[in-house]
């Protein structure tokens, strides 16, 4: 296409908050909008980060994933896809395959697992579902995204190892197995270099090895330096930075440190999606009548039972209904994915609508953390009769969102505390559970039921009704691991502190790798879930890339069953897990009826990757397939060899001494030997080297511009919010932007001159008279 380096410049970088930039004549901007769980399309002249177009929200990432069931995550791609149609939208940022690394990110809601097989394959379902009806995704955020603390300022350092099977694998699985419009870069640094300017992410690997064509996108804020992210691998920066690094561009052009031909290839990739994902304006609308009732469908298959005395199912009959979040239900997360959706049924009106006679209390203010002695007493006086009592509960809004991470695994006490005195006198209580990650279940022995709904969309409260009454029985099963404490997590003392040399210490001993391998209790098993039936496995057999079985419904109740297939390796010298998941499958059964099961595995399933002959590797061994409903239930087993490299006792990756039975023991040292790249320490910075990619936070120490624009910044920031409290999610999630956030992101976001920016990191390096001169002159 003839275009000049002007127009060129103009591509690489997007138009606003939310286009790309089109050129008359020749191809137009494309609009691009959240939507990991739902559209949540912006215009320019929107401020509140939640208002946006009315949209379907359907069940977060987590939820969904509990489905073990990548059909439902293609209707959901592909239905949100439809809303995107009709409202003009070409790209969906979504969805986010990033590993659950703790059970304390607060971005959790947003991801589905902690194992990278089952992500890999979800991710890829929703991108093919999305991508069917035309309509481009964005896959994110690659790579290492695991906290959200100083998450644009933070040093993911990651060993190739764990870098190759855990945190990149999910990602690779999806680019195989679907074809994305766009990868979206992330904010933080992987191995001393950011994600937007990380040539053996982006070049190497995505393109050279994963034959990636698409482009690739920064996250919002990201590209502080945008010759360099070109130069990487990065094609288009997001938002508009104001002309800002356009300036920066044209002086690296003119040096020769970006070629013409750098440039070409980058706006080419966007001018090809312009091309393929380009709207039309005329395009006939997409009947969309039915995405409520998908919603609450794909809800229904994912909640997951984690208890069950006998008292469910419940049907219609007189019951209580306890506690705030019964009425204000919490369904979604916080922060860049919040749906604005219809108002959302009450469990309480769900179930008064299904035939039960309700008698509510709220119990507790699920706006706060503090018991309420009046609320509890009306519980407590109020209940005078022996009916089954549904207390709904969990993490709510305040407990976690994008842009900061959890503190604890506590849930609010004032839930904890009602509960507990409720089990001290009724014993047939029902927890229904809402969280987007886990939390502690101490009241756990006191309660007769546990259904645990993740955040389920805007369908949640229709979808809890037909499982609690049985018309539909529960199959979901935990896609992650429920551990007893945060302390118990393996990276606990390497996450989400005061720090932005964040070590991957735990290597490739994420979620149930560590909890199998080490003997960790935990309160439930990646794969748990119950059902109000029983199945029965027999007959396995194993063939070259797949295994079969049989499977049988011996109880009295129809239902479907997820069977999951598990590797497990020999117990070797070798760093690597004990157990690992190479392929799931969920069927439907009637009472007495049997089927044969085949499951294809992972085409990595034996494999490890050796990071000295930089490839994937098979240590030839006798392996281990186990099957069976999850962690805590795998009743097969078989034998099979595999394999044709044999190790000798010098290869590195062998590495005896290194874990331990006490992963917290492990000394920053041994960590440096396994990790075996250049340590950069991003903490202790002098004076001489701060840039405009440091935080206001860190440049403070030095910079009374910096201290000023701080203090100001937070003080509009809590004027503009109001009316709302300081501990409200958007809030949290925009003071964190502003501390913790690059200064380049903060002022080409802001309005502000970028003289400032400069003038800030000149006085922070040490030079105040060049500083007062750059703001006057600029």
């Amino acid at each position: 296409m003839n275009l000049t380096e002007k127009e060129r410049m103009r591509i690489v970088t997007g138009r606003g908050a939310w286009h790309t930039k089109g050129y008359k004549n020749k191809f137009k901007e494309l609009h691009l909008a959240d939507g990991p769980h739902g559209l949540r399309k912006q215009f320019d002249k929107n401020k509140g980060n939640n208002d946006s177009v009315l949209a379907t929200c359907f069940p977060t990432a987590c939820s969904v994933a509990s489905s073990f069931d990548p059909s439902l995550a293609y209707l959901e791609g592909e239905s949100i896809a439809k809303e995107a149609w009709n409202n003009d939208v070409s790209i969906v940022l979504g969805p986010g395959v990033n590993i659950k690394r703790s059970p304390l990110c607060g971005r959790n809601f947003e991801y589905y697992s902690e194992d990278p097989y089952l992500a890999g394959l979800m991710g890829s379902s929703f991108i093919n579902g999305c991508e069917s009806l035309g309509i481009g995704t964005s896959l994110k955020h690659f790579c290492c995204n695991s906290q959200e603390k100083r998450r644009q300022t933070s040093n993911s350092m990651v060993d190739e190892r764990a870098l190759r099977e855990i945190y990149l694998r999910p990602f690779e699985i999806a680019i195989n197995k679907s074809n994305p419009a766009s990868v979206m870069a992330s904010y933080n640094r992987i191995n001393g270099e950011y994600a937007v300017n990380n040539k053996h992410l982006l070049t190497d690997i995505l393109r050279n090895e994963w034959n990636f064509k698409g482009a690739v996108i920064s996250d919002w804020g990201a590209c502080s330096d945008l010759p360099k992210a070109l130069k990487a691998g990065m094609d288009l920066e997001m938002p508009d930075t104001r002309g800002f690094h356009r300036k920066f561009l044209k002086k690296a052009l003119k040096d020769g440190y970006i070629t013409s031909n750098e440039l070409n290839t980058s706006s080419n990739r966007i001018i090809d999606m312009a091309l393929k994902y380009q709207v039309d304006g005329v395009r006939k609308k997409i009947d969309i009548n039915d995405n409520h009732e998908k919603a609450i469908y794909i809800e229904t298959e994912s909640a997951v039972l984690l208890k069950n005395d006998g008292i469910l199912p419940l049907k219609p009959q007189k019951i209580y209904i306890v506690g705030g979040m019964a009425e204000n239900v919490r369904y979604q997360g916080g922060g860049s994915s919040h749906i604005n959706t219809n108002k959302v049924l009450s469990f309480i009106d769900a179930f008064k609508n299904a035939g039960y006679e309700v008698t509510y209390f709220k119990g507790y203010d699920d706006s706060c953390f503090e018991e309420n002695e009046y609320l509890e007493r009306e519980v407590l006086d109020g209940i005078k009769e022996n009916y089954p009592i549904l207390f709904f509960g969990g993490l709510t809004d305040m407990a976690e969102g994008e842009g900061y991470d959890r503190k604890s695994m506590k849930m609010p006490y004032n839930q904890y505390s009602l509960i507990e005195k409720m089990a001290r006198i009724f014993k047939n209580i029902v927890f229904v559970s809402m969280s987007g990650s886990p939390y502690k279940m101490d009241f756990y022995d006191n309660v007769s039921a546990i259904l645990h709904m993740y955040l389920g969309g805007e369908g949640v409260s229709e979808a809890a009704e037909r499982l609690i009454s049985g018309k539909v029985n529960p199959s979901g099963k935990l896609p992650e691991t429920w551990p007893r404490r945060a302390d118990d997590t393996p990276c606990y003392e390497c996450f989400s502190k005061e720090t932005n040399n964040v070590m991957y210490k735990e290597s490739i001993y994420v979620g149930y790798r560590y909890y199998e391998t080490f003997n960790i209790p935990v309160r439930f098993k990646f794969g748990y879930g119950l059902s109000y039936t029983s199945f029965e496995y027999s007959n396995l057999e194993i063939g070259d890339d797949c295994v079969s079985f049989d499977i049988k419904n011996t109880g009295n109740f129809s239902g479907k069953e997820i069977s999951m297939v598990f590797v497990e390796s020999p117990n070797t010298r070798y760093i690597r897990e004990k157990i690992s998941l190479c392929g799931f499958t969920k069927t439907y059964l009637e009472p007495g009826e049997k089927k044969h099961i085949k499951v294809k595995l992972d085409e990595k399933a034996f494999m490890i990757y050796d990071a000295d002959r930089e490839k994937w590797i098979t240590p030839k061994e006798e392996y281990t397939i186990r099957v069976g409903g999850g962690l805590d239930s795998l009743s097969l087993e078989a034998k099979v060899v595999k394999g044709d490299i044999i190790y000798d006792k010098d290869d590195t990756i062998a590495l005896p001494n290194y874990f331990k039975e006490d992963l917290f023991s492990i000394s920053n040292e041994e960590f440096y030997k396994l990790y075996q790249k250049k340590i950069i320490d991003f903490d202790n910075i002098n004076k001489g080297n701060y840039n405009v990619c440091n935080s206001l936070s860190e440049l403070q120490k030095n910079s009374p511009f910096a201290r000023f624009l701080l203090k100001v910044g937070t003080k509009c920031i809590y004027f503009y919010f109001r009316k709302k409290p300081k501990d409200d999610p958007e809030v949290m999630m925009i003071i964190s932007g502003a501390r913790e956030g690059t200064l380049d992101s903060l002022i080409c976001a802001s309005g502000i001159p970028y003289r400032v920016a400069e003038a800030i990191v000149l006085r922070a390096n040490g030079h105040p008279f060049k500083a007062f001169l750059k703001i006057i002159f600029g």
